[in-house]
C-alpha cells in the first residue's frame, strides 16, 4: 500500500468509478443469506463500517433478506489527504450485516469491480467462531476506561499532530495493553515522528495482540525493510502473504523479492518478483518491473532485464527510478557494468495510489471526443484527457469548437443507453441497427437519435439523415469518435441491411482513484462516472493534469500536505501550470537549482524542502501564489540557470522580490541569462561593457531591459561562434530597445562590428526626420538589401566581410553600391542604376516565400503594396513583419521588415494545384491544348483539332423551362465580339462532368451544417457513374477534403467529415478551387454554398470575380442566412454565376437547401461543352465578350459564360 493510500479518505463512493451506466441505476440490490444459502431468521440491519467505531446504519432487509442501496448512500467519508493509517484497516470501509451471535462477510467498498453489476455480492452470516476469515468487527471500540484518550488520539493523528497522538495512545495502552488498534495507531504516530525503532516495536505488539489483523504486519514489513533487517523483512512479508488469502497486498511479494535478493537468495527473489508482477493486474507497482529487471540483469539475463526496464518506464516515466532505469538501459550488457545489492537502495517500492476506472466508450473514442492526442496509452490517459479538456475549455479555443462541452455531455449520456441496446461480445458491446421489423426499427431510431441522426421516409424509401434539432450537431461528433462509418450506416439501412458498431469497454489507471469523488457534486447525474466528473468542474481537470505531470510521488506529497479539497478549490491553476516543477526524492522536494539551494528555498518558503509535503504547501500558499510562480519559472529555466538565481538566500530574495515586477517575460529572463561553465554570469564584450566598477553583477539582472540585452548579445556570440568586442557590445546594449526587431541580422551577418553598427545608428537618426513615402522608400531599400545579404550569407554565397560591407553601404543609403558589393544576382538588380523598390521586394519574396501560397500566386501587386514604415502612425522605426489581411479595397498587404515573415505567412492558404503555374487572372485565358495535337472523343462525336481552345459550358432550356437534351454541334453558334467562330470540339450532355462542391464550414454554419450535409449527400448520390465529385470545405482556409473521383462513397465521406469551425475566407476558397479545377479537361462546374460575408480572405472580391470570369467554369452560388442581408455579397455572387453560366440561389431557411441542391443536380446532368478557336488578333489580357446561340427556335434560353480574357 502506497503513501498516498495512507492519506486517502475511505471511499464508499467507488460506486461511480467503475460503473458503466451509473445514470441508469438509482438503486443497487443486495441479499443476506445464512451459510446454507437460506434467508436469515428475521430482518437484519445493514451497516457500513469504516473502523474505529465509524459505523453508519444503511437500512434493514425484508424477510427474504433482500435490501436496496440508493446511489446517494454511497458517499465518501473522507478524501485524498484525510486517511492517516489505512494500511491496518481502521479506515477501510465495508458493508456488513448485523445479527446477534453471528459474524458477517464484508463487501469491500474499495473493490471497484463490485459495481459492474446492479446486484451486489451476497452477505453471508456465520455463527461466531465457525469461520477463520477475518472480518471487520463493528463493536471494535476502545475499552471504556480508555475511550476518551483513544478518540483524542485519533483526532490528533488525523490532524497531523503526531506527538500529541503518541501521548494519547500511550495512555490508552497503559489502561488497556491488549487493545491491538491502539498499538497500530501508536506505531503510525511514531513512524510519522521518525521514531522507527519504536514504531517497529509497536507494530509487533499489535501483531501479538491481534493475530488475525493483517494491517500491522504490512506496516511492520515496510519498516523492517527500511531498517535493512532483511531476515526480519522476509519473515514479515511471508507472514503478510500467509494471512492475505485474497491477495490484497501483492506488495508483500515485491518486498519479499527484495529481501531475498539482498540476502543472497536470487532464485527465491525471482519467484517472488514473478508472482508480484503477476498479481499486479492494475499495474499499481511499477517498481516491480524495475526490480525484476535488476534481478535478471544481475544474473546476466540481459534481454529479459531490458524488457522489464522498458515496461517500468512505460508504467511510471516520471518515477523516482526512471532516470536510473534509462541509464541502466543505455549501459545494459556493456563490459564492466554490474548490479550489486546497492542497486536496489533508494528504489521507491510504494504501491501507486491508482485504480483502474471505467473509460466510457473506450480510450480511443473518449480521447477523440475531448480531442486528446491519439497516441495516448492507458497509463497517461487520464492526465492527457484532463489536459486536453482544460486546453479546449480556454476561452480562446472554446469559441472555435462549437458544442464542445455539449457534445461531451451528450456522449456521456448516450454511452450507457447505447450499451443497453447492444449485446456484450468479448471486450465490448456490439450495437446492431436494423429496420427489419417494428421492434428493431424503434431500437434503431433510439440509437440514431442519440447519435444526432434521424430516419426520414421519401417516396416510400427510408433514409438516414443528419438531424437538425438544436442538440443534434453536438451529438453528431459521437459517430466519428466511435468509429462509425456514417455513409456505410446510411447505405446499409437504406438497403434493408443491418449495420453493426462496437462500443469498447476499457479501463485506465486513475491516480488517487475514488478520492476525486469527494469533490464531485450531484453524483447521481454522472452517467460517465469519474471521466465525466472531470468535465463538471474545470478545477478538477486542471488539478489532475498538474498532478499527473508531477508524477505519483510528488502528487502524494502535494495531496498529503494540503488535502485534495484545498488543492482543487484554491490551487488547481497553479498546480496545472507548474505540475512538472514539483519533484521529490524520497520524502524531500527536489528544488529548482538542485542540491545546495535548499537553504535559500527554506528562507523563501519558511519551510524545509526535506519535508516535501510541508514545503510544497508553503510554496503554493506564500504571497498568494507569487512564490509558486517564481518556483515554476526557475524550474523551467533548468537546474543550472536556476542555481545561479538561488545560490544564496540573499540573492534568491532579491530576485524573488523583483519577480513579475519588471520583466515582461520573467521565465525568459531566467532561461536566457548567459552563464559560463562554472555557473557564473558571462559578459559578452567584457564585464566593463555591462557593469560599473564596484557594482554587483546581480544588479544588472534586476534591470529587465539591460538583462534582456545581455542575454540577446550573448545569443549573438553563440550563434556567430565568435566573441564581440566591448564597443560592439556597448552599441548593441545602448540601442537594444530600438534594434530588438533586427536582432537576427546581427548573427546572420557574422561580420557586423562597431563600424557597421555605427552606420546603422546614423541611418536611424536620418529616418527619424522622414515620414510618409520617403520613410517607406528608405526603410524598404534598407530592409531588402540587408535581407538579400543575409540570405546570401545563410547559403554560404556571401562571406562575412562582404556581408558587413553590404550592411554598411545600405545603412549609408547607398543601395546600388550595396547590391554591387554582394555580386551575383543582387548586382544584376543594380545594373541599370537605382533599382525599383518593387523589384527589390519581389526578389526577396521570391527567395523567401516562393509561389506556394495563394496570396503570392494570385496578387500581382503584393510586392508593390508592401509598406515598410509599419503603421502610418508614428511609432518604432524598425518593426517585424505583419500581415494586414483584407478582402476589401486594395486587399491584403505585408508591413514592416522581413523579420519573422515566415511565421506570419505560415497559416496562409496554399496555392493548390496551380502553384507551379502561378498564372495571374489578368493574363490567363482558360484555354487548354489538346494532348498530342489531338482528338476529343465524346459519346456521339469525334472532332480533331491541333490548336488551343476556349471552353464554353452551356445549358439550353425551352420556353417552359425544360432542358433541351438532343442538340448537336450544328445547332450551336458561338459569337466572339459579335463575330461567329467555329465550334471545334463538342461534348453532349451524356459526357461526364466534374463537380466541385465548395461547402461553407464556418462556425456560423453549426446549425445549418446537418441540413447542408443531407443536401450535399443527396446531390452526390444523384450524379451519374461517369461524373466525378470533388469536395472542398472552407473556413479560415480552404481544404480539399476529396480530390475529383468517380467513387461517390469517397466524396460522401468527405462531406460527412465537415465540421463547423472558424471564420469565412470565401474569396480565397473560390480562387483556390477555380485554380484547381482549371487544370482539368472536360465538363466541370463549381457549387459554392455560403451563409455569410467574407471576413478572413487575403484576396479581394475583384480577384475572385476576375479569376472566375477568366476560367469560365460555371459557378452555382447558394447564399443562406446572414448572407442574404448583405446586398453587396449577393450582387457579387450573382455576377460570378451569371458571367460563368451558372445559377445563383438565395434561401432564408436551412430546410430550403435540399430543393436548391435538387435543382443543381438536375442542371448538372443537362449541360453541353463547346470549344472554339479564339480570335488570333485579340489584345493580350483584354476581356472578349462571347455569346452562344441555338439555331432553329427550339431553345428559348441559353446559359453560358459571358467572355474570356485573351492571351
Amino acid at each position: 500500500m502506497s503513501k498516498i493510500e495512507k492519506v486517502l479518505g475511505a471511499v464508499a463512493g467507488v460506486w461511480l468509478a467503475g460503473v458503466p451506466a451509473l445514470g441508469q441505476f438509482s438503486n443497487s440490490r443486495g441479499k443476506v443469506v445464512m451459510e446454507d444459502g437460506s434467508p436469515p431468521p428475521k430482518p437484519v440491519m445493514i451497516q457500513r463500517n469504516c473502523g474505529s467505531g465509524r459505523v453508519t446504519i444503511e437500512g434493514t432487509t425484508n424477510r427474504a433478506g433482500e435490501f436496496q442501496m440508493r446511489a446517494s448512500q454511497f458517499e465518501t467519508v473522507g478524501n485524498w489527504g484525510s486517511r492517516q493509517f489505512g494500511a491496518f484497516g481502521t479506515m477501510t470501509c465495508g458493508l456488513e450485516a448485523v445479527l446477534p451471535g453471528y459474524v458477517s462477510s464484508v463487501i469491500d467498498l474499495d473493490d471497484i469491480t463490485l459495481y459492474r453489476d446492479r446486484d451486489l455480492p451476497p452477505l453471508v452470516l456465520r455463527k461466531k467462531g465457525t469461520s477463520p476469515a477475518a472480518v471487520i468487527d463493528a463493536s471494535a471500540q476502545a475499552p471504556k476506561v480508555a475511550r476518551k484518550s483513544w478518540e483524542a488520539g485519533i483526532k490528533a493523528l488525523n490532524a497531523g499532530a503526531n506527538g500529541e497522538a503518541e501521548l494519547h495512545f500511550r495512555q490508552v495502552l497503559k489502561a488497556a495493553p491488549g487493545f491491538a488498534p491502539a498499538w497500530s495507531a501508536l506505531g503510525s504516530a511514531c513512524q510519522n515522528l521518525k521514531k522507527l525503532d519504536e514504531a517497529r516495536a509497536a507494530f509487533r505488539r499489535a501483531r501479538e495482540a491481534d493475530a488475525k489483523s493483517i494491517g500491522p504486519l504490512v506496516l511492520l514489513m515496510r519498516l523492517e525493510a527500511e531498517a535493512k533487517d532483511w531476515p526480519a523483512a522476509s519473515a514479515a512479508a511471508e507472514s503478510v502473504i500467509a494471512r492475505d488469502g485474497n491477495r490484497r497486498y501483492p506488495e508483500a511479494f515485491l518486498r519479499l523479492a527484495v529481501a531475498r535478493y539482498q540476502s543472497g537468495d536470487r532464485e527465491g527473489a525471482i519467484k517472488s518478483i514473478t508472482e508480484a508482477v503477476r498479481l499486479d493486474k492494475d499495474r499499481r507497482m511499477p517498481a516491480a518491473e524495475y526490480i525484476h529487471g535488476l534481478i535478471l540483469e544481475a544474473g546476466g539475463e540481459i534481454q529479459g532485464a531490458g524488457e522489464h526496464y522498458r515496461r517500468y518506464l512505460e508504467l511510471d516515466p516520471k518515477g523516482t527510478s526512471a532516470q536510473v532505469a534509462r541509464m541502466r538501459l543505455a549501459e545494459l550488457g556493456k563490459p564492466g557494468v554490474r548490479v550489486g545489492p546497492s542497486a536496489m537502495e533508494g528504489v521507491a517500492l510504494d504501491v501507486k495510489s491508482v485504480k483502474r476506472v471505467w473509460v466510457p466508450g473506450g480510450m480511443k473514442a473518449l480521447g477523440a471526443m475531448v480531442e486528446a492526442p491519439p497516441w495516448v496509452g492507458p497509463e497517461a490517459f487520464f492526465e492527457e484527457y484532463c489536459r486536453a479538456f482544460v486546453r479546449n475549455m480556454e476561452p480562446s479555443r472554446r469559441a472555435g469548437i462549437p458544442g464542445y462541452l455539449e457534445g461531451l455531455r451528450a456522449y456521456f449520456a448516450a454511452i450507457p443507453e447505447l450499451t443497453g441496446i447492444g449485446e456484450r461480445r468479448g471486450s465490448g458491446v456490439v450495437v446492431s441497427l436494423s429496420l427489419m421489423n417494428a421492434s428493431r426499427r424503434a431500437q434503431a431510431e433510439r440509437a440514431l437519435r442519440l447519435l444526432g441522426f434521424r430516419l426520414a421516409v421519401e417516396n416510400g424509401e427510408t433514409q438516414v439523415e443528419y438531424g437538425d434539432a438544436t442538440e443534434d450537431p453536438a451529438r453528431q461528433r459521437m459517430a466519428w469518435a466511435l468509429g462509425i462509418d456514417e455513409i456505410a450506416m446510411q447505405e446499409a439501412l437504406a438497403a434493408g441491411r443491418s449495420y453493426d458498431f462496437e462500443i469498447t469497454e476499457e479501463e485506465a489507471p486513475l491516480m488517487g482513484g475514488d478520492a476525486w469523488l469527494g469533490a464531485v457534486k450531484e453524483r447521481q447525474a454522472l452517467a460517465g462516472g469519474l471521466a465525466e466528473a472531470f468535465t463538471r468542474d474545470l478545477r478538477l481537470a486542471r488539478l489532475y493534469a498538474g498532478l499527473g505531470a508531477a508524477g505519483n510521488e510528488a502528487a502524494e506529497a502535494l495531496v498529503s500536505g494540503m488535502g485534495l479539497e484545498a488543492l482543487w478549490q484554491r490551487h488547481s491553476e497553479a498546480v496545472s501550470r507548474c505540475g512538472p516543477a514539483f519533484r521529490t526524492e524520497g520524502t524531500a522536494a527536489v528544488t529548482p537549482g538542485g542540491k545546495g539551494t535548499e537553504g535559500a528555498w527554506t528562507a523563501l518558503a519558511g519551510a524545509d524542502p526535506a519535508n516535501a509535503s510541508v514545503f510544497f504547501k508553503a510554496v503554493l500558499e506564500k504571497d498568494h501564489g507569487k512564490l509558486a510562480s517564481f518556483y515554476c519559472s526557475l524550474w523551467k529555466a533548468g537546474a543550472g540557470k536556476a542555481r545561479y538565481f538561488v545560490k544564496t538566500a540573499e540573492r534568491a530574495r532579491a530576485f524573488y522580490d523583483a519577480h513579475e515586477a519588471g520583466a515582461e517575460e520573467p521565465e525568459a529572463l531566467y532561461r536566457d541569462a548567459p552563464l559560463d561553465g562554472a555557473g557564473n554570469l558571462r559578459f559578452p564584450g567584457g564585464r566593463q561593457a555591462w557593469v560599473a566598477a564596484g557594482a554587483r553583477e546581480e544588479g544588472l539582472l534586476l534591470q529587465p531591459v539591460t538583462a534582456e540585452a545581455l542575454a540577446a548579445v550573448a545569443k549573438v556570440e553563440e550563434r556567430r561562434g565568435t566573441s564581440v568586442n566591448g564597443e560592439t557590445a556597448r552599441l548593441l546594449k545602448e540601442h537594444y530597445r530600438e534594434w530588438r526587431p533586427l536582432w537576427e541580422y546581427f548573427w546572420r551577418l557574422k561580420g557586423l562590428g562597431e563600424a557597421e553598427l555605427g552606420a546603422l545608428a546614423g541611418f536611424e537618426k536620418r529616418l527619424a526626420e522622414m515620414q510618409g513615402s520617403a520613410l517607406n522608400a528608405a526603410l524598404g531599400e534598407w530592409y531588402t538589401v540587408v535581407e538579400l545579404a543575409a540570405l546570401a550569407s545563410d547559403s554560404g554565397r556571401l562571406d562575412a566581410r562582404r556581408g558587413a560591407e553590404a550592411f554598411r553601404l545600405a545603412s549609408e543609403g547607398k543601395t546600388a553600391e550595396a547590391l554591387r558589393a554582394m555580386g551575383g544576382s543582387a548586382a544584376q538588380l543594380a545594373a541599370e542604376g537605382k533599382p525599383r523598390l518593387e523589384a527589390l521586394t519581389a526578389a526577396v519574396y521570391a527567395a523567401k516565400l516562393g509561389s506556394g501560397l495563394l496570396l503570392m500566386a494570385e496578387d500581382s501587386k503584393l510586392a508593390e503594396k508592401h509598406w515598410y514604415g509599419g503603421s502610418e502612425k508614428r511609432g518604432p522605426l524598425f518593426r517585424p513583419a505583419m500581415l494586414e489581411r483584407s478582402s476589401k479595397d486594395h486587399g491584403s498587404r505585408l508591413t514592416g521588415g522581413f523579420m519573422g515573415i515566415a511565421e506570419v505567412v505560415k497559416g496562409l492558404q496554399p496555392a493548390g494545384a496551380r502553384a507551379v503555374q502561378s498564372a495571374r487572372a489578368s493574363e490567363s485565358p482558360t484555354e487548354h491544348p489538346l494532348p498530342g495535337g489531338g482528338e476529343v472523343e465524346t459519346a456521339d462525336y469525334v472532332i480533331r483539332s491541333d490548336v488551343r481552345l476556349v471552353e464554353v459550358y452551356t445549358t439550353a432550356l425551352d420556353g417552359r423551362g425544360r432542358y433541351v437534351d438532343d442538340l448537336t454541334p450544328g445547332d450551336f453558334e458561338v459569337l466572339e465580339e459579335g463575330k461567329a467562330q467555329s465550334v471545334v470540339a463538342f461534348e453532349p450532355r451524356l459526357a461526364g462532368v466534374t463537380c466541385a462542391l465548395v461547402l461553407d464550414s464556418t462556425l456560423s454554419m453549426r446549425a445549418a451544417l446537418p441540413t447542408l450535409k443531407n443536401a450535399a449527400l443527396n446531390l452526390v448520390g444523384k450524379t451519374r457513374p461517369a461524373d466525378q465529385v470533388a469536395v472542398y470545405t472552407f473556413n479560415d482556409v480552404v481544404t480539399e477534403a476529396q480530390a475529383p473521383t468517380e467513387e461517390k462513397g469517397l466524396s460522401k465521406r468527405a462531406v460527412a467529415r465537415a465540421q463547423a469551425r472558424g471564420e469565412t475566407a470565401l474569396y480565397d476558397a473560390l480562387v483556390r478551387v477555380i485554380a484547381d479545377m482549371s487544370t482539368r479537361q472536360g465538363k466541370k462546374v463549381i457549387v459554392l454554398f455560403t451563409d455569410g460575408d467574407d471576413n478572413k480572405s487575403t484576396l479581394t472580391v475583384e480577384t475572385a470575380v476576375k479569376r472566375a470570369k477568366a476560367a469560365g467554369i460555371p459557378v452555382y452560388t447558394v447564399a443562406q442566412g446572414m448572407a442574404l442581408d448583405n446586398r453587396g455579397l449577393l450582387h457579387e455572387l450573382e455576377g460570378i454565376s451569371k458571367s460563368t453560366g451558372g445559377l445563383t440561389f438565395g434561401i432564408r431557411e436551412a430546410r430550403e437547401i435540399g430543393s436548391v441542391f435538387e435543382h443543381i443536380a438536375a442542371d448538372l446532368a443537362h449541360g453541353y461543352l463547346l470549344t472554339f478557336k479564339p480570335a488570333a488578333a485579340a489584345e493580350q489580357g483584354k476581356w472578349r465578350r462571347i455569346e452562344v446561340r441555338v439555331k432553329g427556335g427550339r431553345v428559348d434560353k441559353v446559359r453560358a459564360r459571358g467572355g474570356y480574357y485573351a492571351e
